[in-house]
């Protein structure tokens, strides 16, 4: 048995991270049961620490030693397996960055002038121009060469002509009051003996670009910086000073996250002129995580449109930017304008995903060609789009043209596919909302916003871990968002926070099922990692949040007089809140009139007390047993006051879907009336002809909810549904990402809303962990499958953190034949829909259902179980 995709703190590429603590994880191959490991890390020859044989089936490892900075540790991992022989030893690499003390550098300021602070974007707002700076050194000796940077703004840095590359838009996005990343980078390959020269370009980036929905620009900032440090064999030989210098004449001119990259390759940098230091300090810098990069290519297709314009079509929606290589005489220009779906005529449109009181979300690049040869992408900015509108004077057939997608470096590791294509089109189209909205931060849209809305990622987060290696970024995210928290416990609803820094809440920040992402997404990390240690720095963080919603449930006014006394403290009235938001049918008047009626109660309550459920969870498993029991009887109390307010005897009265989901997935009901419930909703379901009725809180469990309680074929019904509202006729409309809203374009067919947002495409966690039957939670292994003739057959392939498991069935004739593949050192329970079980351990096991036609009844025929050529049957 052997250990294989050895990870550093959930990272496969780990240079530059933290010092300090570590966490070592692995997966083992090759043989039935993990008995034992030993983990060893050393440095520079030396051994840093030796665990020795631990006899523990654990596949995470956390050393008892404090790693320090600017240390490049190679670790070995043994396996002992079940007939107690040991593995190869398995090794990787990690390296820490820089501490706050080991910063000689210093922040050193390009500009002489600034743009407005805090100026909202409009045509009229002056942009700055990218910044140029340059340094010549000399190094006499080329062994074992770091750089560390960093900026105010976004930088590439280059030595001697050549990109360090490994990161787009570094240093990130993060909450850059409290963290800053710097980056790592080894340079030995591209320094020389003798004369050198580095050279930067920065851009505004998230720290002072327009975000959000108001386009607001200086979030945190008005100023570029840029702060690195070149060493060689340990020792700075290179540090941003006063001696550096700077231009703003440069190609690289306007650049903004929202309107434009503008850049006129005939230019070279003028005018240097010194820089200014400043005295902004390392306290708030931190390792780097996961980069984003670089990933898939899109060959254009030239469109000629009705009205006659170019239109350049990449086949998908997706986050990146167009890659251009042309041949020109000098002087050409070249302007893209993207968009992500064409108007009703088929003709070039933007206006989905505009904010009409300000409409700039133009995305446009501007290229002003040199003589002979252009090779261009963006490098300051990432749009949103499938399409882009060409205006250029040069002759193009659409080959010079390459859309490449740009998210976090995450592999996929969810895969699904069944006879229908329509439902294979659905998940790739969650795929790739996923795709386009990690970018670095788990945002809403790619476009209008990229705001990292706490509400999306607490509805997505199990579609998250299923569909991509993702656990790295949330756990990034979630960091950010405790560093946003404010000082009387309460959450922002958007991390990293767009309009800078703030002391005090306001507008809709702590709105239930948003702000709820603390515990919701930290208990959803904690059963897919298995690691309550992961969660021990959130853990305070989590419990003052939810003690603030306890002393708020306590607030409110007269909507409270027919509440029982003994309940009034514990419904949810204060706060202002979205609501369900998005279903069908409603408006946003209709969202804001329940607002001002009962402040959301339902929603505020039903979060507050699962969140209660949640934070005992958590509690328990990090030994805090006095607040485990105290969350738990507060979690009773808000059931008691759940049930008395918005049932009646635990029986739900509503015509919306989500007043019967909500209660349910989050645990508010007993055993009989959460079945009572579920019966109602299929009803409600089959009354409003099989098509979805819930909103933005609760889609996620919908389908979860009516397969757990006997009424799977319901939730297929809405899988197969074609009409609006539905996913597929999303799918039959041409989407090729999830819609913001059921309704993507209007009766006459304008496109209306964003087309790239991943919320309700968490419908994916269903059809991986119910329909294929994969679920992973707490370090075990579940398999049952619920399949429907309608589908013909599926088949699902999970890369999980105990190892690959595959399940599948297909239909034939009058027999249902399944096949699992159970990992490596891993056990599972096999559920069959009849209900028999069987607990299996690593191998391929196929069961054949035949329904006896006599009595309707399920039958197994056989089990094969194959392991190293051996064959063993046997009769269930």
């Amino acid at each position: 048995m052997q250990a294989c995709h050895l990870k550093v703190n959930h990272l496969q590429r780990a240079l530059g991270i933290n010092p300090g603590r570590v966490v070592l994880r692995w997966i083992p191959e090759g043989g039935l049961r993990q008995t034992a490991y030993r983990v060893v890390l050393q440095s520079g020859g030396a051994i840093l620490h030796d665990s020795g044989k631990l006899e523990s089936a654990d596949r995470f490892y956390h050393p008892p030693v404090e790693i320090d900075s600017k240390t490049k540790v190679f670790w070995t991992v043994t396996l002992w397996d079940e007939t107690g022989a040991p593995g190869q030893p398995a090794s990787a690499e990690f390296e820490t960055g820089l501490a706050t003390n080991d910063w000689v550098a210093q922040w050193i300021d390009p500009e002489l002038t600034r743009p407005p602070h805090s100026a909202t974007a409009n045509d009229g707002a002056p942009l700055n121009k990218a910044s140029y700076l340059r340094k010549a050194f000399r190094v006499e000796d080329l062994d074992n060469a770091r750089l560390y940077c960093t900026a105010h703004g976004v930088y590439d840095a280059y030595l001697n002509g050549v990109h360090v590359d490994g990161y787009f838009m570094a240093p990130g996005a993060t909450n850059y009051a409290f963290r800053l990343q710097a980056q790592t980078y080894d340079v030995t390959r591209l320094l020389r003996e003798g004369e050198n020269e580095i050279t930067v370009t920065l851009g505004d980036g998230w720290w002072r670009g327009s975000t959000g929905w108001s386009k607001k620009r200086c979030c945190y900032g008005d100023d570029l910086a840029f702060l690195c440090q070149l060493e060689v064999g340990g020792k700075p030989i290179l540090c941003t000073d006063e001696t550096w210098q700077a231009s703003q004449d440069g190609a690289l001119a306007e650049n903004d996250t929202m309107r434009l990259e503008r850049y006129d390759a005939r230019k070279t940098a003028t005018d240097w002129h010194p820089v200014r230091v400043e005295r902004y300090g390392y306290e708030n810098l931190i390792g780097s995580t996961v980069p984003l990069t670089a990933h898939e290519r899109f060959p254009a297709k030239l469109l000629t449109t009705p009205n006659g314009k170019k239109v350049l079509d990449f086949g998908q929606n997706f986050a990146g930017y167009i890659e251009l290589d042309v041949q020109a005489k000098g002087g050409e220009l070249i302007r893209l304008t993207h968009g992500e779906v064409l108007d009703q005529n088929g003709n070039f449109q933007n206006d989905n995903f505009q904010n009409p009181k300000a409409p700039f979300c133009r995305q446009v690049l501007e290229y002003v060609c040199r003589p002979g040869r252009n090779q261009y992408h963006q490098t300051k900015c990432y749009y949103g789009f499938r399409y882009a509108k060409l205006e250029t004077e040069l002759p193009v057939t659409g080959a010079e043209f390459t859309g490449v997608a740009v998210y976090s470096d995450m592999e996929q590791t969810g895969f699904f596919s069944c006879g229908v294509p329509e439902v294979n089109r659905l998940f790739e189209n969650a795929v790739w909302s996923m795709k386009s909205n990690f970018v670095d931060v788990p945002t809403d849209c790619p476009h209008r916003e990229k705001l990292g809305f706490t509400g999306d990622l607490q509805v997505f987060s199990a579609a998250a871990l299923y569909l991509m290696d993702s656990y790295p970024v949330m756990e990034k995210w979630m960091g950010d968002l405790a560093a946003s928290q404010f000082a009387d416990g309460n959450v922002p609803y958007v991390t990293p926070p767009r309009a800078g820094p703030r002391s005090v809440a306001t507008f809709r920040d702590g709105s239930a099922g948003w702000s709820n992402a603390f515990e919701i997404v930290a208990e959803r990390m904690l059963r897919f990692g298995n690691d309550p240690e992961d969660l021990r720095a959130l853990y305070p963080g989590i419990k003052r949040w939810m003690l603030f919603n306890l002393e708020r449930s306590k607030l409110g006014g007269s909507e409270k007089e027919s509440i029982p006394a003994e309940y009034r403290d514990f419904v949810m009235t204060a706060g202002n809140h979205w609501g369900e938001w998005c279903e069908p049918g409603r408006t946003s008047a209709d969202y804001t009139a329940e607002q001002e009626r009962d402040g959301h109660a339902e929603e505020g309550t039903a979060f507050t007390g699962y969140g209660c459920l949640l934070t005992a969870r958590i509690a328990e498993k990090l030994g805090h047993m006095e607040d485990a029991a105290f969350f738990r009887a507060a979690y009773e109390r808000i059931k008691a006051a759940y049930r008395c307010v918005f049932t009646d005897g635990g029986a739900i009265r509503s015509e919306r879907q989500c007043r019967y989901v909500r209660p349910v997935a989050h645990e508010l009901l007993d055993g009989a009336e959460r079945q009572a419930a579920v019966d109602a909703l299929a009803e409600l379901i089959r009354a409003n002809g099989n098509k979805i009725g819930t909103g933005f809180l609760t889609t996620c469990h919908l389908c979860n909810v009516l397969t757990d309680y006997g009424h799977a074929d319901t939730a297929y019904d809405l899988l197969l549904q074609t009409e609006a509202p539905s996913w597929l006729a999303e799918v039959l409309q041409g989407a090729t990402t999830i819609w913001e809203e059921w309704f993507g374009f209007d009766e006459d067919g304008t496109p209306r809303h964003s087309h790239n947002h991943y919320a309700f495409g968490a419908v994916a966690a269903w059809l991986m962990g119910r329909v294929a039957g994969i679920v992973v939670a707490d370090g075990k292994i579940t398999l049952r499958p619920y399949p429907d003739r309608r589908l013909g057959h599926a088949e699902a392939r999970y890369l999980s953190p105990l190892g690959r498991i595959e399940s599948s069935w297909r239909y034939e004739g009058d027999a249902i034949r399944y096949a699992f593949t159970v990992p490596a050192g891993a056990e599972a329970e096999i559920i069959l829909p009849d209900g028999r079980s069987q607990r299996v351990g690593a191998g391929e096991y196929t069961f054949c259902i035949r329904k006896t036609a006599a009595k309707g009844l399920l039958r197994g025929d056989f089990l094969r179980f194959y392991f190293r050529r051996r064959l063993i049957r046997s009769v269930v």
